[in-house]
Order: structure tokens, then sequence, then C-alpha cells
């Protein structure tokens, strides 16, 4: 499960649909609350919707993981 929701999150993002990919990660980091990859994406789709406090918020999080 784990895999399609990476996988439909990068698609997501690929189209430059970040609330979508944003929601994938989300799931992702329900299951995974510690998933490095999973918050650095969500990271990216954050900071490219303009929203770079969560995005910061994101990747320091990964970074202490």
């Amino acid at each position: 499960e784990i895999n399609s929701l990476y996988d439909e999150g990068n698609f997501f993002l690929c189209l430059g649909k970040y609330e979508e990919a944003i929601k994938c990660y989300d799931r992702i980091l329900k299951l995974t609350p510690y998933s490095k990859t999973a918050l650095g994406y969500k990271g990216f789709a954050l900071q490219k919707s303009n929203r770079r406090s969560e995005a910061t918020h994101c990747y320091e999080k990964a970074l202490n993981c």
C-alpha cells in the first residue's frame, strides 16, 4: 500500500497537483510517521504550494528522525 501511495503522490507532483500529492504523503505518514522520504516529498509539495513555513517544518522533522 505504501509503495502505491508514493507512486500516486509522485504522479500528482509531476502534474503540479500539489494538494493531492500532500494528501498521499499524509496517508503515508499516518502509517509510518517518521518516514524521511514522505516528509521530504511532502515538504517539497508544500514548498511548491507556497506554504513555506509548513515545508520548513517537514524538512526539519525529516532531519531529526
